[in-house]
């Protein structure tokens, strides 16, 4: 009534098998409706009964839905599979880090824009590694505010690789996991090209200024 084609294939062995010894077991599987729809389940045999010579038992079935749990499944599995795609090819560096500011892990863009690949910076505290001399400083002090539970946002510099400063700005967002892991997002937004522009734009501004004195 409830198993068809080869899942009522697969019940009758199984019933066969676990009867015969007595045993009972526990596994997820497919079952129907009257009205033929399927639906998985989780399907757990108890032994209750075994006759004198010890080879059949009578076995209690029951049958738990598995219906919602599947849905859940699902949407965690295309939460997850949006966030991957939104992680990875975002323009903007991204960095994930844990409560001592060590990277768990960065995208593509954070990877290129500071010249460092996963193997030489992954399990290390990033401040080291991106910030110098008073922006070390300052990049510590953001991260002891961060952990505190507070977002924070600034403009200020960093350093690639290769120890080529860049402007950026700096967005960290806090957050707690469900098991109570606190990490934080880093976002970098590189605007070294834009205040080039805005000190190209100071620079003129003064030689107009004096010249017209």
């Amino acid at each position: 009534l409830v198993a068809r084609g080869e899942e009522l294939n697969d019940a009758l062995a199984l019933s066969e098998l676990y009867c015969m010894s007595g045993r009972g077991f526990s596994v997820e599987t497919t079952r129907h409706r009257k009205d033929g729809t399927s639906f998985p389940v989780l399907l757990t045999s108890v032994p209750m009964y075994i006759d004198k010579e010890g080879r059949r038992s009578v076995n209690t079935c029951t049958y738990l839905d598995l219906t919602g749990k599947r849905e859940r499944e699902r949407a965690l599995r295309t939460a997850n599979s949006l966030f991957e795609n939104l992680f990875d090819r975002t323009p903007t560096a991204v960095v994930l880090c844990d409560i001592e500011s060590r990277v768990v892990r960065g995208n593509p863009a954070f990877y290129r824009l500071f010249g460092y690949t996963p193997e030489e910076i992954d399990g290390q505290v990033i401040d080291g590694f991106v910030a110098r001399g008073p922006y070390y400083v300052e990049a510590r002090e953001i991260s002891a505010l961060v952990y505190q539970g507070k977002s924070h946002q600034a403009r200020t510099v960093r350093y690639t690789k290769d120890g080529k400063p860049l402007d950026v700005t700096i967005t960290a967002i806090p957050f707690t996991t469900d098991d109570g892991q606190k990490l934080l997002f880093g976002l970098y937004h590189d605007i070294t090209a834009e205040k080039s522009a805005q000190r190209r734009i100071e620079t003129y501004e003064a030689e107009l200024r004096h010249l017209a004195w």
